[in-house]
């Protein structure tokens, strides 16, 4: 069962439309290439390491259900460039308690607690977690 839309925290729009494509122009952050929904174009945004826990890989949405996330459950897997390397991938969203302990292990690793509890977000532990299903390793 999936998790339900919680509102998103949007960036600046203004901010997102000069920092975002000089993030991906500089490969500064991993990329998530996931074809869009609505559009079926490909899209890719900047995210988060995917983070491990317990053997496993998982993205985690710190701003809520943004277009990306849904693109995601949609798609069921997308590709992810990091350090140049590109691997394409399943992906599971995880739900619950397992959820919950996630997020609070990624709070704590990337000190984001803090800014999670004073966040819009309804319940922290509601937030978007994908279990990282790798596929294969494509070409650079």
């Amino acid at each position: 069962m999936p998790t339900p839309m919680l509102p998103a925290i949007r960036p600046d729009p203004i901010l997102d439309r000069a920092v975002r494509p000089l993030i991906c122009t500089l490969r500064l952050r991993p990329l998530l290439v996931v074809i869009a929904r609505r559009s079926g174009r490909i899209h890719a945004v900047p995210v988060d390491e995917p983070y491990p826990f317990e053997g496993e890989r998982y993205l985690v949405s710190p701003r809520g259900t943004l277009d990306w996330v849904v693109d995601l459950r949609e798609e069921g897997g997308g590709v992810l460039e990091i350090d140049g390397r590109h691997v394409a991938f399943r992906s599971e969203e995880v739900d619950g308690h397992e959820a919950a302990r996630i997020v609070h292990a990624w709070s704590l690793r990337t000190r984001r607690l803090r800014r999670l509890r004073h966040s819009p977000l309804t319940d922290v532990d509601d937030l978007p977690v994908f279990r990282i299903l790798p596929t294969m390793a494509l070409e650079e």
